[in-house]
């Protein structure tokens, strides 16, 4: 059309020419100033902004990035391992099941083979996948013909609530798995009937959504569910077969290095005590804690729905409880971590956002003016509390990077400078096998079979932690010692060495213990850790025994 319209207006009079250029230029002004202006746009620069100012002000006062948590520097190990010594596994060329995510550990694989080992990638493609579940979730939003104060609110409200920016900092595939079922759920949403198109993009999003985190499958579930009670018998059997195939994919494979079906993650923080009463009843009262709100809207939408009645926010409400039913008993470490609730969180605010739509459809004409004051006031309080979320996610943002940074980064460097190719035990594995090259003894079960099995199991216990440790001959053992407690304690042979205590931690333990196993190594470590103490940061409070 632009070139038509250039072609048609060259056949005009200079000055008529002239006039139409200014014209043209006035219009481009025109649509910049309306799309600086676009509630997307100012949503966007917002995040931009805060998500700079974190990594700036972090980069500044130390010098160097690193993530909110421990647990990305595990993909990075792994998508090392993958691309250069081909082997899945953290340590040693032995193959351990210790990603929660294949689909993310192979996407950075892929980029390590194209840029080289970054550990930067990983937050260079959640900012990109961030954008876009952005994107996705303001489309979401669009149908509902919101004014652009409320629009920009609620979409901060959102963004804040899920913690988007917190988990971007994080640097693992949450941000992913969220965008993938954002898309699938807005396909859903926009095609009532799935015919052969509408099948092919849901069953390849399912795909990649499973792909991405398994407990993906249990919203995907609750969809199937509900497309079997519309009779839709073939996109339930079609999409529920497709989303599945990477857990029998990737289960096959890991069966084939004498691993387990699923990653050893899964079996630690997967809920398997159904036998378990008081572990039955911590679950329904956590279901309880997490889906009590979920209960007021289904109150609301009754009240609501006596004068209103509308399939679409039915099947909402429908696909949250069934999701999130299967989701906490399933899945029960995710119902109360906000990296595994962050789609619960954008799901319950779209579930709300379409109820209270038809609030205003039975008020009364002469309650208008009262109707237009509260709805001001809701919009003052949401944004009063968006602004309150945000300077909290902020503040712990700081807050996490710096934890990680006083104590894995300095167990990194420690043991990169003494034990570098030395037999380690340990319960926090991710940078320190990410960046050293000691042989791993992992003590919580990520990267060990025997010790996810066990626990999976309910047979860990402190003879178990002596017997492995002793059968790998580990020089040093650095280990969260109350972590322990549970399965009778750490053994009390182990000699100890050091203490780093941290006083206001928000990710990490309050309390690094360094064992050894006897007198010669414990000499050993005392000498590296008062040859090392002039290192470690101030806030780090170390006792050398």
């Amino acid at each position: 059309m632009s070139c038509f319209f250039t072609i048609y207006k060259k056949h005009e009079p200079k000055a008529s020419h002239r006039r139409s250029y200014t014209g043209k230029m006035g219009e481009k002004k025109e649509v910049n100033m309306k799309m600086l202006k676009h509630p997307l746009t100012i949503v966007c620069l917002i995040y931009t902004t805060i998500l700079t100012c974190i990594i700036l002000q972090f980069i500044h006062r130390y010098d160097a990035f690193n993530y909110a948590i421990d647990d990305p520097y595990i993909h990075l190990t792994i998508a090392k391992n993958l691309a250069f010594n081909h082997y899945w596994g953290v340590s040693d060329h032995q193959f351990s099941s210790a990603s929660s995510s294949p689909f993310w550990t192979l996407l950075l694989t892929g980029l390590f083979l194209i840029f080289g080992d970054n550990e930067l990638i990983p937050l260079v493609l959640n900012i990109i996948f961030s954008f876009l579940s952005i994107y996705v979730i303001y489309l979401l939003l669009k149908k509902y013909n919101f004014n652009r104060i409320m629009m920009v609110t609620l979409l901060l409200l959102i963004i804040g609530n899920a913690q988007i920016v917190t988990i971007t900092l994080v640097g693992m595939e949450h941000i992913l798995q969220l965008f993938f079922l954002l898309v699938f759920f807005y396909l859903i949403q926009k095609y009532e009937r799935i015919t052969t198109e509408p099948l092919i993009w849901l069953s390849i999003i399912g795909f990649l959504a499973v792909w991405s985190r398994y407990e993906s499958a249990f919203f995907i579930f609750a969809i199937c569910v509900y497309w079997l009670f519309k009779n839709q018998i073939k996109a339930a059997f079609t999409i529920g077969i497709f989303s599945l195939l990477p857990v029998v994919i990737m289960g096959a494979y890991f069966l084939s290095q004498n691993g387990t079906f699923l990653p050893y993650t899964l079996l630690i923080k997967g809920n398997w005590e159904w036998g378990n009463e008081d572990r039955v009843i911590w679950i329904l009262t956590t279901y309880v804690k997490q889906t009590s709100i979920v209960l007021i809207g289904i109150i609301l939408y009754w009240l609501v729905g006596k004068k209103v009645h509308n399939p679409v926010t039915t099947r909402l409400l429908y696909i949250w409880l069934v999701f999130s039913v299967t989701h906490v008993f399933f899945f029960g470490f995710g119902a109360y971590h906000y990296r595994y609730i962050m789609f619960f969180v954008v799901f319950k605010f779209i579930v709300y956002v379409d109820i209270f739509r038809h609030v205003r459809s039975f008020i009364p004409k002469e309650k208008e003016k009262i109707t237009k004051k509260m709805y001001g006031f809701t919009l003052a309080f949401l944004m009063i509390f968006t602004i309150a979320v945000w300077g909290k996610e902020i503040y712990m943002d700081v807050h996490m990077m710096k934890d990680i940074r006083n104590q894995q980064i300095q167990m990194k460097n420690f043991i990169f400078n003494y034990y570098n190719d030395k037999t380690v035990a340990l319960n926090d594995i991710g940078i320190i096998s990410y960046r050293t090259n000691i042989k791993l003894v992992d003590l919580w079960g990520l990267g060990t079979k025997s010790v996810a099995l066990w626990k999976k199991e309910h047979a860990y216990n402190t003879d178990k932690i002596r017997t492995l440790v002793n059968q790998k001959r580990s020089d040093a053992i650095i280990v969260y010692t109350n972590w322990y407690d549970a399965y009778g304690g750490v053994p009390k042979e182990w000699i100890k060495v050091a203490d780093w205590k941290y006083a206001n931690v928000i990710v990490t333990g309050k309390k690094v213990t360094f064992y050894a196993r006897n007198k010669r190594d414990a000499e050993k470590m005392r000498i590296y850790m008062k040859e090392f103490q002039p290192k470690i940061p101030d806030e780090v409070n170390v006792k050398i025994y």
